[in-house]
């Protein structure tokens, strides 16, 4: 059985929105010309966890994030994200502002659980206990 979590889609929503400019390619991938390290949005006071400003942006072209997680053979979880107007970063990369780019922090019960940089991943199901979440 299939179930979407508001509450965790808000989470993963708010640190997709909170990040996507926070993180971007780094020097290694300067010279592509289609990747501009220019400053986006509005500069925010509050910061992350290392001291990097959130920005706001506009809501059209913003980034958006669904999020699905269903029970896997292993008593585990499969969570997937779809993401619309954004791309993940890759390992390794410089935490420069880049438009639509970054990662994603999943959280559960207000607690982060890893950064994301793809739309699968697989929840160990000793690390959710049972009831709601």
């Amino acid at each position: 059985m299939s179930w979407t979590r508001g509450g965790l889609a808000a989470l993963a929503a708010c640190a997709l929105l909170g990040l996507a400019a926070g993180c971007g390619d780094g020097g290694a991938h300067e010279q592509r010309a289609e990747v501009s390290a220019s400053p986006v949005g509005r500069l925010l006071d509050g910061t992350d966890e290392k001291g990097r400003h959130y920005r706001e942006i506009d809501e059209k072209g913003a980034p958006d994030v669904g999020i699905e997680v269903q029970p896997d053979a292993d008593d585990g979880w499969d969570v997937r994200l779809t993401v619309r107007n954004f791309r993940f970063s890759p390992t390794g990369t410089q935490p420069v502002a880049v438009t639509g780019r970054g990662t994603v922090v999943l959280y559960l019960d207000g607690c982060p659980l890893t950064r994301l940089r793809t739309t699968e991943y697989r929840l160990p199901g000793d690390l959710v206990p049972r009831g709601t979440h």
